[in-house]
């Protein structure tokens, strides 16, 4: 077995542990891990399947940065739409705002779309 191989199912079995199950750390650099032997398709359904039982809102920020570098702007885009319904709840906080609003700015050059994001964030939680 290769060193990556072995490294990922290290991984793997750390994360099957009920103490660090939910570990966004680990997930995370388990996520790196495959991505980085070319098993993007893998490391991402990782995410969102870590994300759907551990919801918060710096491992929705990671998962979009992780998502904008690995498969571009719309993918970023999508995964903050995907949000809506826990921004909306308020399961998410107001950085997950702030943070779209920086991909878009920093990123992406869409000063527009950043400020229409910005937008959403002071109707939302500033109120």
């Amino acid at each position: 077995m290769r060193p990556m191989q072995i490294a990922i199912e290290i991984y793997k079995k750390a994360l099957s542990l009920d103490f660090t199950q939910d570990s966004l750390l680990l997930m995370s650099s388990l996520a790196e891990l495959l991505a980085s032997t070319g098993q993007i398709d893998e490391a991402i359904d990782l995410f969102e399947e870590f994300l759907s039982n551990y919801p918060s809102t710096l491992g929705y920020i990671v998962y979009q940065r992780f998502v904008r570098r690995l498969q571009g702007i719309e993918a970023a885009r999508i995964a903050f739409g995907r949000t809506k319904e826990l921004r909306d709840s308020e399961i998410l906080d107001h950085e997950i705002y702030i943070a779209h609003a920086r991909i878009e700015y920093h990123w992406n050059q869409e000063k527009e779309i950043a400020r229409k994001i910005m937008g959403w964030y002071s109707s939302c939680w500033l109120r």
